[in-house]
């Protein structure tokens, strides 16, 4: 009853299979512009923001994302140890954008952190300085940057013991047995 279309196929009947679509993009030229515009914000804002109170900064990255490009973001936005979240806008801020379009927008939020801005600055000090001069802000030396940086978290203590925990019980342990026992203690050892 339904034959063969003369090898036009699936819906619409315009897929044959024959169409080697493996070098088509997976993205538009626009959607990458859009991509790269998005990523050069971030790391301007994350070169550029002001964290010396020591709280998160966030920005708004205020156009839309299509989904891979979005996934690209958000691999830059991790790697640079930063945080990044996406939102629907409603229609009525959709109205105000752009009143023709049916679909909703997503914007994203890039959050900084303190930490990760200087070592984003350490990292990339010549890119991250060209950017503040380009905001109007003063260039950062190195040494001002280390002096800032937060001091690295001691490792939280669990059941294992720590080498020097266990060093000073020994040394705790042979100092109440006295003098002899280090010597019995030594010949087992030898």
């Amino acid at each position: 009853m339904f034959g063969d279309f003369g090898g036009f196929s699936g819906f619409g009947g315009f897929d044959d299979g024959s169409v080697n679509r493996s070098g088509f993009a997976s993205i538009s030229s626009s959607a990458l512009a859009s991509q790269d515009t998005a990523i050069d914000q971030f790391l301007d804002f994350l070169a550029t923001v002001d964290t010396k109170d020591g709280f998160n900064k966030e920005k708004e990255l205020k156009f839309h994302l299509v989904k891979d490009a979005r996934t690209a973001l958000n691999r830059v936005v991790k790697e640079h140890k930063c945080k990044s979240t996406t939102r629907t806008l409603t229609r009525t801020e959709q109205d105000r954008v752009n009143k023709a379009r049916k679909s909703l927008m997503k914007y994203t939020t890039v959050i900084v952190t303190p930490k990760a801005q200087i070592d984003y600055i350490l990292s990339h000090l010549e890119v991250a300085n060209k950017a503040r001069e380009k905001a109007g802000l003063k260039r950062i030396a190195k040494e001002e940057l280390e002096k800032e940086k937060p001091a690295p978290k001691s490792a939280p203590k669990g059941k294992k013991r720590t080498s020097e925990a266990a060093e000073l019980k020994e040394e705790e342990e042979e100092a109440e047995e006295g003098p002899s026992s280090k010597k019995v203690k030594s010949e087992e050892s030898t």
